[in-house]
């Protein structure tokens, strides 16, 4: 009963696999599917979150675990902004901070960082 089904399943298997590739997209063009290539390359991001090592965005709670939506604004480098508590502090590292200081126990990236912290606290009226 199925025999008939299967013997026009391998034919038509065989048939693919003896087409060149270029012969795929012309029969793709004529059946009116649309290849693959359009925009699948950018990610669906209504979030705008940042995207991960894999080029897709991170995942929305791991976004707010890290606190990338919270802004820090660094007086030093002229209120340059950094989305997140971790390049805040890692940028007391390179410079320009790290130029304008020089070295002394307040070269110390957490220091830096609760310095400038208690300042802000302090300017707020």
């Amino acid at each position: 009963m199925f025999a008939f089904f299967r013997e026009e399943t391998k034919s038509n298997i065989e048939r693919k696999q003896a087409r060149k590739p270029e012969e795929d997209d012309e029969v793709n063009a004529d059946s009116g599917e649309e290849s693959d290539s359009d925009d699948d390359d950018r990610p669906y991001n209504p979030l705008n979150l940042p995207l991960g090592w894999d080029g897709k965005p991170i995942p929305y709670w791991l976004y707010k675990l890290h606190g990338l939506g919270v802004e820090h604004k660094c007086e030093i480098c002229g209120n340059y902004t950094y989305m997140g508590r971790k390049p805040f502090e890692r940028h007391f590292t390179v410079s320009p901070p790290s130029q304008i200081f020089p070295p002394s126990p307040l070269s110390e990236p957490k220091l830096l960082v609760s310095l400038i912290s208690g300042m802000e606290t302090h300017l707020r009226p």
